[in-house]
C-alpha cells in the first residue's frame, strides 16, 4: 500500500511539472504566433508600399523620359531644317545640283538616326523633293482641305507642328509625325517644310524596361488617349483597343479633360 501510494503521489508531481510546463509555454507560442502574424502582415504592407512607390516612381520617370525623348526629336527635325542646303532646295528645285545634293544630305542625316521612319524635304504644296526612299521623291504628300490643315497648322507652330501619334500610311507602324515649315529670308514667307516620323515602338521600347522593381512578372505597357495599345510586351495587342477596365476608365477621364496624377490601381 506504502509502494502504491508514493507511486500514485510521484505521478502527480509528474502531472504537476507537465502543467505548469504547459502553462508557461502556452502563452509563448500564443506570444510567438502574434508577433509571427504581425511581421507578416507588417512585411506584407510594408512590401505593398514599397512595390506601389516603385511603380509610381517608374511610371512618373517614364512619363518624363518620353517627353523629353520627344522634344528631343522635335529638336533634331529642327535642326535637319535649318541647314542651308534645304532652304536652297525650296529656292531653287529644279537644279540638278542643288537637288542632289540635297539628296545626299537627307539620306547621310537620315542614316544617323535611331528609330525614324523617314525625314524629307517638300515643297508648300507637299510634293517631296527629297527622301531617303528614292522611289517616294515626286510623290505629292497631301492635297486639298487635308494640305490646308497642314499648312494653317505649321504656320500657326512654334517651329515644328507635333501631330501626334497616328498610323503610317507607308509602314502601318505607329509613328509620331512631325513638320516644320522653311522660311524666306523674311521669316513669314513659307517656301515649303520638312516632314518626318518616328516609330513610337522604339522610343518606348527604349524605357519599358522594369527588371529594378524585382518582380518576374511585372511588364510595361503604353495607352494613347483614345485607349489605343502603342506599345506592349506582346505584339499582338499593339494597335488595338485596351481591354483592361480600369485603364478604359482612365482614358475616360483624360478624353473628359482630366489630367489624373500617377497613381496605381488594384484589380
Amino acid at each position: 500500500m506504502a509502494k502504491t501510494k508514493t507511486k500514485k503521489v510521484r505521478n502527480s508531481k509528474l502531472s504537476m511539472s507537465t502543467t505548469l510546463i504547459l502553462f508557461a509555454l502556452i502563452p509563448l507560442i500564443l506570444s510567438v504566433v502574434c508577433i509571427s502574424s504581425v511581421l507578416v502582415v507588417t512585411n506584407t504592407n510594408q512590401l505593398k508600399t514599397s512595390t506601389h512607390n516603385s511603380m509610381v516612381t517608374l511610371i512618373t520617370q517614364t512619363g518624363i523620359a518620353f517627353d523629353d525623348t520627344t522634344v528631343a526629336n522635335e529638336a533634331v527635325l529642327k535642326n535637319f531644317t535649318n541647314a542651308p542646303v534645304v532652304a536652297e532646295l525650296l529656292k531653287n528645285p529644279n537644279d540638278a545640283d542643288v537637288v542632289a545634293k540635297a539628296q545626299a544630305y537627307t539620306v547621310e542625316y537620315f542614316n544617323n538616326l535611331d528609330g525614324w521612319e523617314g525625314i524629307y524635304i517638300a515643297d508648300w504644296d507637299s510634293k517631296v523633293l527629297t527622301h531617303p526612299a528614292p522611289p517616294v521623291v515626286g510623290k505629292v504628300m497631301r492635297e486639298g482641305d487635308r494640305l490646308t490643315e497642314l499648312q494653317d497648322a505649321m504656320l500657326a507652330s512654334d517651329g515644328v507642328y507635333n501631330v501626334g501619334i497616328i498610323t503610317s500610311p507607308a509602314s502601318g507602324q505607329l509613328i509620331m509625325s512631325m513638320y516644320a515649315p522653311v522660311y524666306d529670308t523674311d521669316g513669314t514667307t513659307p517656301l515649303g517644310y520638312v516632314g518626318a516620323g518616328t516609330f513610337v515602338n522604339n522610343i518606348a521600347g527604349k524605357f519599358a524596361d522594369v527588371s529594378e522593381m524585382g518582380i518576374s512578372s511585372a511588364y510595361m505597357y503604353y495607352v494613347d488617349s483614345t485607349g489605343t495599345m502603342l506599345y506592349h510586351p506582346d505584339e499582338s495587342k499593339i494597335g488595338n483597343p485596351v481591354e483592361n477596365e480600369a485603364v478604359k476608365g482612365l482614358v475616360a477621364k483624360i478624353e473628359a479633360g482630366e489630367h489624373p496624377t500617377p497613381e496605381c490601381v488594384e484589380y
